[in-house]
Formats: C-alpha cells, structure tokens, sequence
C-alpha cells in the first residue's frame, strides 16, 4: 500500500526535561509529586525565599510539529517538515522527515510532575516566522509543490507561530482540494479571544477543501468555547468533553473535533465517541503525549473516518510514548489498544 504523504510546520524547539527535588534522603532524590505541592513551596515563599533543587532528565528535539512529524512517520506516512528546526539536535530528525529549516528553534524548559508539567519558553525564531521568511528560505515554488503534494496537512502551534493566520491564507490559495487538514492551537489562554475567533474563521474556510480536525486538550478547550461566546466550563468527564467537542465543531463548520485529558478523551464527527483506560500511572515524560496522541488518531482517522477507533489508536499512542519515552509504530499501538 503506497503511504499517505503528511506536510507539518511550522514549529521547533530544543526541549529541556527537568524534574524537581522535594528532598534528599541519604543517596535517594524524592520529587515533588504534584503541580498542587509544587505551587504551594513558591506559595510558602511569599514575602521570604526558597530553593529549588532541578534535576535535568534529558534533552532533545522538541515542539508540537516536529513531535508530531516523528509520530507520524513512525506509523508509516511519507513526511515533510518546514519550521525553526536549524540546530544540529535536530539534525537525524531533518534527514527522516524531509526537513526544511526557516530559523532558529526556540528553547523549553518542562518542569514535569505526576500530574501534568509546567513549560517554561524562550521563543527565538518561532515568532519570526511568517509567509516572506518561508518564501525566502523555502521558494514559492517548493512550498507550493509540498502543499500540492500532501494528503495530509498539519497546521500546529498557532498560538507561538503569531503571524500563523497569514501563512495559512496563502496556504488556501495554493494547496487544492481533497486533503485532510488538522490544527492544533496548543494553549491559547496566551492569545486574545479575537485572535481565537479568527483562526476558527480560517479553520472554516479549509472545510470547504477538505475535512478539518481540531484537536484540543480540556483547558484549550475551555478557551476556545468561551471565545466562541459558549460556556467555557469543560471538566474531565466524558459527557462534558463530548459536548464541548460537539459545541466547537458546530460553532466553526468543521468536520471533527476531539477533546483529550489525562484519563479519557471525546470526539464529535456527526457522532460522539469516546474512550478510556489509558491513564499511565508510571510515566517517564509527558511532555509531547498530546502530540503523539494526535500522530495515532491521525494515523487511524485517515484511514476510514472511524472516530472511535482513531481515539483509542491516539490513546495507546500516548500511553506508549509517555511509558517508553518514544514514539511507537503501528504495531505497539495495536498491543496497546483496549479495543
């Protein structure tokens, strides 16, 4: 079977993975657990000082493109990634994904606890990107080919990318009908609610060429609703995310919308799926599982529509990456799955 061909940007990062030290206890390094313990050590320093002992886990490539683009090509898609990826961590990654460089990548530091994490960002080169920097450093005719090209398109990380919305009405008058579209915001409580409405105006637009999927954690999805002048009120339970997932897409005319938090995630396509039982209890990172759960449920969705089924696929995919610190291919998945 001939693989299906993903183009993604426009985003990078170098990703520092950082654990936080609660105490000592002769050789052994306890962690503070929970974001609750670690907001409450700063809170106990109001009006004094602490100290915070930080152990660096690893560093790698990272940013919600190029961790989807890897996801993706592990589970058997042709990929082709533009964005700030001009650094030498990210130099197997360009060679894998067809990689084009158009900047320097931005610098994270995720501070990471049983419970979620906290990313502190340096931007850099990923604000700079815009249409004439991708024309300049890639060719009109290049880019024009790449988007021509793809089955599936991937459009990741508006909220950092802030001259985003321009790219992408380029993006509509040169890349054609008959694809797949996915867009990922990836938290924007940074952007205002006007900005929010006009990238779900742009989304719209994109569903008259092909199918459009947003996916959205459970604060992004919050956000999105109360721009959209919904109630905002989003909580982990699987009636409360299949409604927002519903509420979203109706409001902005695309073809699917899917919601995942820790423990579960819920889809709206026509019809609402869900699923759940996932939830990794010993996990080795969790920066980058959103990413790798839109690479399964991208890889399953694509095949046959099935939302179900993607949301399972995107749900093992994450349980996998954040268990093995790595992508999985097609088969891990399926060992993974609950169904």
């Amino acid at each position: 079977m001939k693989k299906k061909q993903a183009f993604i940007g426009f985003d990078g990062f170098i990703d520092t993975i950082l654990h936080a030290i609660d105490y000592r206890d002769g050789n052994n390094e306890i962690y503070i657990n929970s974001i609750g313990d670690f907001g409450q050590r700063v809170l106990d320093a109001n009006g004094k000082s602490t100290n915070v002992e930080l152990k660096t886990v690893c560093k790698k490539f990272g940013g919600n493109g190029p961790l989807l683009s890897e996801a993706l090509r592990k589970l058997d898609f042709n990929t082709t990634y533009i964005g700030t990826i001009e650094h030498e961590i990210f130099s197997q990654f360009s060679r894998d994904n067809g990689a084009i460089a158009v900047g320097q990548p931005g610098k994270t530091q995720s501070l990471e606890f049983g419970d979620g994490k906290i990313i502190f960002g340096e931007m850099h080169g990923v604000a700079k990107v815009d249409l004439a920097c991708i024309l300049k450093r890639v060719g009109r005719q290049k880019f024009s080919e790449v988007l021509r090209s793809c089955d599936l398109a991937c459009f990741v990380n508006w909220t950092m990318l802030t001259n985003l919305n321009g790219i992408l009405e380029f993006v509509l008058s040169e890349i054609g009908s008959g694809k797949t579209f996915f867009f990922d915001l990836a938290d924007p409580a940074k952007r205002t609610e006007a900005d929010i409405r006009s990238i779900c105006a742009i989304m719209g637009k994109f569903n008259a060429l092909g199918p459009v999927i947003l996916g959205v954690n459970l604060k992004e999805a919050g956000h999105v609703l109360s721009a959209l002048g919904k109630n905002g009120s989003v909580v982990e339970k699987l009636e409360s995310m299949g409604i927002a997932a519903k509420m979203i897409l109706e409001s902005i005319g695309i073809s699917a919308c899917f919601v995942h938090a820790n423990t579960m995630s819920a889809g709206y396509d026509g019809n609402l799926s869900f699923a759940e039982g996932y939830f990794s209890q010993h996990p080795k990172i969790s920066t980058g599982a959103g990413d790798h759960f839109n690479g399964g449920f991208l890889s399953e969705y694509t095949k046959a529509s099935d939302l179900a089924a993607a949301l399972h696929s995107g749900s093992a995919a994450a349980k996998y990456y954040v268990e093995n610190a790595a992508p999985p291919n097609a088969i891990q998945i399926q060992r993974m799955r609950l169904v």
